[in-house]
């Protein structure tokens, strides 16, 4: 009886430290792109067109209407607030 209390001690031991948590590391890459340091002023625009309503893609695709331009003009919004983070660059912003 002592001999089985004493190996499910020991089983109990070993299972309870044999837990292994995976763990991630982030680690910052330099840009791809290199902005020279002489320029200062950064325009945002959006360029994109959006199609017309009643167009072949917009059928088949499901879309809603104005569903480009929005997600388009949302895209900008991030990257204009993301860029007036820094103090490297004065943001214009182009409608």
């Amino acid at each position: 009886m002592k001999i089985l209390l004493h190996l499910s001690f020991v089983l109990v031991l070993i299972s309870s430290c044999s837990s292994i948590q995976p763990m991630r590391v982030q680690v910052q890459r330099p840009a791809t792109i290199t902005i020279s340091q002489n320029i200062q002023m950064v325009a945002v625009l959006n360029r994109s067109n959006p199609t017309s309503k009643n167009s072949i893609e917009t059928v088949l695709t499901a879309e809603k209407p104005k569903q480009d331009s929005t997600l388009s003009n949302e895209c900008i919004r991030g990257l204009n607030q993301l860029l007036q983070t820094s103090d490297r660059f004065k943001i214009r912003y182009c409608e």
